[in-house]
């Protein structure tokens, strides 16, 4: 618009009345165009502002969702802290049977060794 506006004044005035009209004309442009700049920058610091404003309102949705998550963790965590006790006595047991398992072999494999007798009071099936 401020440029049609330019292009509708005349090129060169002579007459002195019309270039003290085109003088206040342009300065009158001049300060509509400084404000529209004014009113750009304005426009453009509030984006960026926004912008900033969106990241943080995005991290302070992802804290709040892991906030919430963390009951559930805690709820985890303390179903599974048996686990450890259980290994250790599943680690024990298995322990055990090896040494079993291999007292038996070393007794099957002694020359002259004999295989267990069934117990008399149960008769093999």
């Amino acid at each position: 618009m401020a440029s049609r506006l330019v292009g509708a004044e005349p090129d060169e005035p002579q007459d002195p009345v019309v270039a003290d009209l085109v003088a206040r004309r342009r300065t009158a442009l001049d300060k509509g165009l400084q404000s529209v700049t004014r009113r750009i920058e304005a426009l453009e610091a509030y984006a960026d502002q926004t912008s900033v404003a969106d990241a943080h309102y995005r991290e302070f949705e992802q804290i709040q969702q892991l906030a919430e998550d963390h009951d559930r963790l805690l709820n985890f965590l303390a179903r599974t802290a048996s686990d450890q006790l259980a290994v250790a006595e599943l680690e024990g047991l298995t322990e055990e049977a090896a040494t079993i398992t291999s007292t038996l072999a070393q007794t099957l494999t002694r020359p002259g060794s004999r295989p267990p007798q069934p117990c008399p009071r149960f008769p093999p099936h």
